[in-house]
Formats: C-alpha cells, structure tokens, sequence
C-alpha cells in the first residue's frame, strides 16, 4: 500500500472503528448469500410495504460494476471502480459511510459497463476478492490490510474473458477454489486462505461466467461447475476426478442451483436452450449417474440465477418473471414489467429488482403473481441481484448503492397483501365455444385495429417516446410512410442510431458494426429484416392483396392468456406465428426468427410483445412494444403518435457522404 493509503485507512479507522467481522445467521458473506442459493436466512421481515416502500435508510455513490454486496454483521463488502482502478470497499452497514477502500487492479472498461462483476467472500476476519483483470487478494475485514495478493493472468496464463471476469470466489474449508482460465492443467485452482499458496491446479480451458458450489452428493463432497470448454455442467471429487457431466450451454453465465438432495437447475439464454433440471443419483457401481427431468425453453436466465422455494421454481426467462413446478418444469404463472430482472428470496417472499431499477416484494405464491409492495430504488442499469441480511435490502446499480429497512418491528405479522394493479386472471375469452373461422377472426381483427379503409386512408404515423436495450432508455422517434418509407432515429449503448428504408431500400446508421456515418445496410439477413420492419401497416390488414399467406394454426396460450394462432408466410417465404387475445382479437405476441450477428452467426427466434393499445384517431395502436431475441431485450414505450402530417420524401432518404474534408472534422 502506498503513504496515501495507509493514512486514508487510518481516518477511516478514527471516524468508523469496527469488529472482527464474524458471520452470524442473518449474514450473507458471498455471492447469492451463505448457501450461494439466493435465500436469506429466515427473520422477521416486513410482510407488505405501503404506496412509498420500505423505510429508506441511505444512498450512495458507489463507482462503477456489477458486483453484488456481502454483508457480515454491520459491514458491507463490494467491489466498485474508480476512474483508475477497481477498489475493494467495506461500508458500515448502518449509514453506508466507507471504511476503508483498497485497489487492487485497473478499472475494466466493458461494452456493457465498466468495473468489477465478482462479489467478496468473507470468512472470519478475511476478506477474499477478484477484479476483472484476475487481481486476487485476501485482506483484513478490519483495516483492508492485503495479506497476500495474486496477479492470476501472470501466474498461471489465465487470459482476461471478453466481458471481463466474473467468477465469485468459492471458500471450502481451508481452501478458496476459483476457476482461473489457465492453459495445461492450471485451470481450476485450489489456493491456501491463510497464505494464498497454490495447493493444486487441474482442469483445461478457458474460465467461463459461471460461479462454482460446493455440495454434498450421494454422499460424497463435490465441487460442481459449468465447464465452458465441452459446455458442460460436471461434478468434481476433492480428488478432482470427474464424477458426473450433464451437456449445458455454450452461452450459460447463471451458477448452477442445487436444489437438495440430489438435483441440479441449469439454464442460459442467449442460443434458447433454456432451463433444465436434472437428478444426479448413485448408479449400481458405485458411480453417479445422470437423468434429465425435464427442460423448458421459456426459462432462460440469461446472468441473474433462480431460486426454488418448497416445490416451485422462481426466475426470469429473460424478460418474463415466471414461476414453475420445480418437479415437472410446468409453467405456473408468468408475469412481464421487469425487464432483465434479478430475484432473491426469504422464507415465502421474493425481492425483485427490475434491470431499471423498480424494487418489488413479491409473495412467493405458485397461484398467482401477488405484488405486496413497490418502489422506484433506481434510475441506472440494475444487474445484480439484491442482498437481503440484518433486516435490510441492499441493492445497487452500475453506479449506486440503497439500503432499505424491511424489519418488521409490529406486535404481529402482517398478512399478506396483495397490491398489484395487474390481474393475473385471464379475460373469459370471446372465442369460449365457439368455432374458429379464419374469415371471421380477420375480419374481427381488422375491426379492431380501426379497418382497412381507415388505416388506407392515412398516409403518414410519427411515434415518439422511450426506447430501452441493455437496461438503459433514451428518447426515439419513428416516422413511416404509406409508401413503406420509414425512419427510427434512437440511441443504443449511449450511441445514436438510424434504421430507415428510403426509396432505393435500407440503410443505417448503427456503431456496433462500424456503421458511424449512413451507409446501405450490407448484410443479406439485416436487410430483409429491415424491409419488414419499414411496412406501414400491420401484416394482418389486406393480408391477401400483400402476397401473405394466412392459415389457422388453433388455439393456443401465452402464458397464461388463452389466443389464437394464425400461421403467416410471407413472399419471401419467412413465417411468424401471430398469437390474437381471444377478448379483443388484437395481437398479443408475434413469433419470428431473425439473426443478430452480436450474438451469433446463427438464426434465432424472436418474440414480439404488444400491449398498452390505444385508440388515435379511429385506429387502435399499441402503446408498449417488447422485443425478445436470444439473450437481447429490446422494448418500445410510445407517448405521443401524430397520424396525416406531411412528410417529404427526402425526410428518409440516405444522406449524401460528408466531403472528405469535413469527414476529417468529424473524427477529430
């Protein structure tokens, strides 16, 4: 440590002087708490929050990162980035004032956010932590005095992952495991806490996302770990050797979550494999054999795992809240309004942070969806799950950090309440008894949208509002012509960005593919893709006269909600699945495969979402539109639309190159 340091701890000291830490039943001392299951330990919490939330105790700046916070006694652990490095920071628990704050490595400058993802483990008087760059140390809980530190890529060749590396450290006796990345048997290592000495190395590959557990199975201990070379999920003896491996993602980030005895849930989200549990048992030799129980691609976690509650699972399949029996893998109830949310539990309570900030309680109900209270904690990019220890909820953002009170300090529990403004009953559908006709239900559904002759007789739709991807918003504005010319001008990662179609076809103004100035879509896939997004009017309206192809595909239900299914294919042969509310004969989810090269060279499937219909002047639009593709989340929420305005053409045209000298301008 450097003069300025130890003086600044020193102060520190002075103003904030603490304990050992020492880890009591309410502690959550690592990542997803003291069993890594994202449960806290049971107390007597608050069973319903009134209109304003919980009691907030604090708030603050924090720095930059994903790391989520431990906590022992009253002192907090994170990791957070300064505009330099990535620090480890204790905070009393009470006020939120630092203790002390130690760097360890460079700041990590992400595509999706700067700073540390790993979360500190704290065993007794020790403090372990990893930074994005692969700095591991153990120090004091007390001063944050290092006592030994590690630079993992110089000692063992580990190479920094992409996104930075994320892996929590797993403590195991007298050991901390971490899987490290490095090459020849030196990726998974076995370290000594007291003196941070190597005790062994094995395993082969790369480091993945995914941190590892620790459990008693069959009854032998055994490390278990997703393996992101052979993608695989695999259970390890304190020898090492290979027990059990079951096939998972290629693309799983979630740890694995056992649920005792003998089962495991693993899931990932950016190819659709979605969630699967298996049973690992004692086959007759002695070994461990493997049975899959069940798989459900509509439960995809893409970075924030789920918790089992009694026999129910509950998480997020991407964008969608869900719960499911835990036995079968049977969808229960499904709820949307999150985004890419993030969940921890205690006893029969859920505590949800949406990935914009909303915190909710939620009663953990295999019934229904039951909001027992609601508050806005904050505005930034929310990805990492809340800690819930010593009567408090602590959740942070890419930036900031609050602590709320949720004891419950009444004479008798509170019943549960149930506050939420959404019914999770689905409409007695129109349909009930009835049989389907294709005619008829086009017909209902032009009628409901406002007729063919209306919208025929609008020329022009300008939309205004919010557009959020990567859990951040920012204004938009789309424009579109009945001539199929159309505009969307947005911002993504903090980037502007133009989709359009003018007269000679698509272009783009889009920084994720180098595009920082207009130019022609180049790619076959975005190009097509364009061209459908540009239509003026919904696929449904005069289908036949466009060359679309409809056919009745049945009854069906989306999540709950009883619909009909229509079946288009297009000229260009592309097929969606139209999913119609049988009370209103609007769409309420659109089925499509399209392909995003930011996440693979491969087609994926697309949901499209809508809801929030409102009528503007005869015709019925949809206020709310929510995009899920892979592991993306894209959602449009509109607050204005002007319908009949004039707009020239050259309004969407491609804008002509900047001369070569202003160019230069630009850039510099």
């Amino acid at each position: 440590m450097t003069i300025r340091q130890i003086l600044f701890a020193l102060f520190c000291l002075v103003l904030f002087p603490i304990q050992p830490a020492r880890t009591e039943g309410t502690d959550w001392p690592q990542f997803r708490g003291a069993n890594r299951d994202g449960h806290a330990a049971p107390a007597n919490l608050l069973r319903s929050w009134g209109k304003d939330g919980p009691r907030e105790l604090w708030r603050r700046d924090l720095g930059a990162g994903f790391s989520s916070v431990a906590s022992v006694g009253n002192s907090l652990y994170t990791l957070a980035a300064t505009p330099e490095t990535e620090d480890v920071l204790c905070l009393d628990a009470t006020t939120g004032q630092t203790r002390w704050q130690v760097p360890l490595g460079k700041r990590f400058k992400g595509t999706f956010g700067d700073g540390p993802r790993s979360t500190p483990a704290i065993e007794g008087d020790v403090v372990y932590a990893v930074t994005s760059d692969l700095q591991l140390a153990a120090l004091a809980t007390k001063d944050g005095k290092i006592h030994w530190q590690h630079d993992l890529q110089e000692l063992f060749g580990a190479t920094r992952p992409r996104f930075g590396f994320s892996p929590s450290p797993l403590l195991n006796g007298d050991l901390l495991v971490l899987e490290v990345g490095g090459p020849e048997k030196k990726s998974l290592v076995a370290f000594d806490k007291k003196t941070g000495e190597t005790r062994w190395t094995d395993l082969d590959g790369p480091a993945g996302s995914a941190s590892s557990i620790f459990v008693e199975l069959g009854g032998e201990p055994q490390y278990v770990l997703v393996r992101l070379a052979g993608a695989k999920l695999v259970g390890l003896s304190k020898d090492r050797e290979e027990l059990w491996s079951h096939p998972v993602g290629q693309d799983t980030i979630c740890m694995p979550l056992f649920v005792p005895p003998d089962r495991f849930f693993c899931s990932s989200a950016q190819q659709g494999n979605g969630g699967t549990m298996i049973q690992v048992n004692r086959s007759q030799d002695g070994g461990f054999e493997v049975e899959e129980l069940w798989t459900e691609r509509r439960m995809r976690n893409h970075f924030n795992n789920s918790v089992v509650i009694g026999k129910n699972l509950y998480g997020f399949d991407n964008a969608t809240l869900r719960c499911l029996d835990a036995t079968t893998g049977k969808i229960l109830w499904s709820h949307r309004g999150f985004g890419k949310g993030s969940l921890s539990a205690c006893g029969d309570q859920l505590y949800i942070l949406g990935d914009q900030g909303t915190l909710a309680l939620v009663a953990a109900d295999s019934n229904k969806y039951r909001e027992l209270g609601r508050v806005q904690a904050m505005e930034g990019r929310a990805w990492t799950s809340p800690t819930v220890a010593g009567g408090k909820l602590i959740v942070r953002d890419l930036d900031q950090v609050v602590a709320y009170d949720i004891r419950d300090q009444s004479s008798s529990p509170v019943a549960n309440a149930n506050t939420s403004n959404q019914s999770n009953s689905s409409p007695r559908s129109s349909m009930d008894g009835e049989s389907l006709d294709l005619e008829k239900i086009l017909e209902k559904y032009t009628v409901a949208r406002g007729g063919i002759d209306h919208w025929r007789s609008i020329n022009t739709l300008e939309a205004k509002g919010t557009f959020a991807a990567f859990s951040v918003s920012a204004p938009f504005t789309m424009v579109r012509h009945r001539t199929n010319l159309y505009r969307l001008d947005f911002k993504i990662m903090g980037e502007p960005a133009i989709r359009a179609r003018d007269t000679e076809g698509p272009w783009w103004v889009f920084h994720m593919f180098g595009a920082i100035s207009p130019v022609r879509v180049p790619m076959k896939p975005y190009e097509g893709q364009l061209l459908r997004e540009s239509d003026f009017e919904p696929a449904l309206i005069g289908a036949k006269e466009k060359g679309i192809k409809v056919e009745l595909a049945g009854k069906g239900d989306l999540d709950g909600r009883p619909t009909i299914n229509l079946t288009l294919t297009f000229p260009d042969e592309s097929i969606e699945t139209w999913m119609l509310d049988t009370s209103t004969y609007l769409e309420a989810a659109v089925d499509s495969t399209i392909h995003d090269f930011t996440q693979g060279q491969a087609a994926m499937a697309q949901r499209t979402f809508f809801s929030d219909f409102r009528e503007v002047d005869g015709l019925l639009l949809p206020y709310r539109i929510a995009l899920e593709f892979g592991a993306r989340l894209e959602e449009f929420t509109v607050d204005t639309v002007r319908l009949g305005h004039d707009i020239e053409e050259s309004f969407f045209a491609l804008p002509a190159p900047a001369p070569k000298d202003e160019a230069v301008k630009e850039s510099e």
